[in-house]
Formats: structure tokens, sequence, C-alpha cells
């Protein structure tokens, strides 16, 4: 009986060698593929796609009114373009929101249950605005897009990078 369990017990230990216990990692991919933000001018709203906008839209009984205000960078702090007095480009409003389309991809060995990911906003001014938003549940393998609606203040955005996130 002694020489069974031996045995046993000398089978078992053999299973084990080479077995090295699993180490579960959780980890994600961001990447921004676009965003947006709205802009108002001549009573009329707008988009601005990855800070690109086209102020021509904004003016057109203007016809230099792409150069007109290429010429003044600033148009919300400048006054009206001297080649059009009522251009509205020169007067435009910048919207209090930016919506960014991220993807998210699980690249560790377990599902992710919630995340939030953060992100840092660079206005024209150079200053910089952080928001965050979340999520949940991505499969091992998989990606999902989603979109991020962030309160900014009213100023142009330039750059939008992923700062941080946080996994669970």
């Amino acid at each position: 009986m002694r020489k069974i369990a031996l045995i046993l017990v000398f089978v078992a230990m053999l299973s084990l060698i080479g077995c090295v216990p699993s180490t579960n990692i959780l980890d994600a991919e961001f990447t921004i593929t676009r965003w947006e933000q709205d802009f108002y001018c001549g009573g009329k709203t707008y988009k601005a796609v990855n800070g690109e906008d086209s102020y021509n839209r904004c003016c057109p009984d203007c016809p230099d009114c792409d150069s007109c205000c290429s010429a003044c960078p600033d148009c919300p702090e400048s006054p009206a373009c001297p080649e059009c007095p009522t251009c509205p480009c020169c007067n435009l409003e910048w919207g209090n929101y930016i919506y960014i389309d991220y993807k998210v991809e699980n690249i560790g060995n377990v599902d992710i249950k919630d995340y939030e990911v953060c992100f840092t906003i660079t206005f024209k001014d150079d200053s910089k605005y952080n928001g965050c938003t979340d999520g949940c549940f991505v499969v091992v393998g998989e990606g999902l897009f989603n979109q991020a609606k962030i309160y900014i203040p009213a100023k142009k955005v330039v750059f939008v990078e992923v700062e941080s996130y946080e996994l669970q």
C-alpha cells in the first residue's frame, strides 16, 4: 500500500514538472481614429475634423475669405477682415464639446471588464485640458470602436492624444 502511495505521489510530481502557473495579463492598446469639434459662424454649424476646418465655407460671398482668414490666424479675437467687413469667419465661435472616436484592443490574456481612458486635448493657444471616459467588456484578442464626448473650454482644438488608461 505504501509503495502504491509513493508511486502515485511520484506520478503526480512528474505531471507537475514543467508546469508554470499562468499569469493573467490585463493590457490594452488605445488608438484615436478621429476627433471633431463644432464651430459656429454666420449662423451655421460646421465641424472641424482632426483639427482641420475650412474657413471658406463660412463666407461664400467673399471670394478672398480663405486668404483673408489665413491672414488673421486668431480669427475669433480679430476684427473683421478688411477685404470683407461682414466675413463671419472672423467672428466664429468654437463648441464646448469634442467627440473622440477611438479603438480599444485587448492585447492581454484576460477579458477586460471595465476601462477608463483619459485624453490630453491641446488648444490653438497651447493650453491643455484633460478629459476621461469609460467603457466595458473587451474580449481577449478583440477590439471595439467607441466614442467619447468630452466637455471642453470653447477654444479651437489642434491635437488630441491618449494620456493614460486603467483596466479592470
